[in-house]
């Protein structure tokens, strides 16, 4: 199950998967930020995201509630960037494709479906 779904945002042509398409290998490559933590913190979004610009308060919510998230991550992974998560530099293409070659990914997935779960278990508890 998606967290869309889980959310109950099972709609047909939804703009998440594309709006998220850069989040890999740190934001566009650059080796910043695990884009599954940044995924998360969208997920909360949706799930307790105001929907009133004006809604300080329930900004201020949602703000608190991603800033407990990102705590759980730090302290779950050691940090947050994917360079030293994973020891990964994706400069050139020509080191993404030596990454590639010796299973890069594989190194992602348990960070991904770890985080999936703790963002489960978050939502769950919030």
């Amino acid at each position: 199950m998606s967290f869309k779904e889980y959310l109950g945002r099972d709609e047909k042509n939804s703009v998440l998967p594309s709006v998220a398409t850069g989040f890999g290998a740190g934001i566009g490559r650059e080796g910043f930020v695990c884009g599954a933590l940044v995924g998360a913190i969208m997920a909360i979004g949706m799930k307790f995201g105001r929907t009133d610009p004006k809604d300080i308060a329930s900004e201020e919510k949602v703000n608190e509630k991603c800033a407990k998230f990102w705590d759980l991550f730090e302290k779950e992974f050691g940090g947050n960037q994917c360079c030293n998560l994973t020891g990964w530099q994706f400069e050139s293409a020509k080191e993404r494709e030596k990454l590639l070659a010796e299973g890069a990914l594989e190194k992602c997935v348990p960070i991904i479906e770890k985080t999936a779960q703790m963002l489960f278990d978050y939502i769950e508890r919030t």
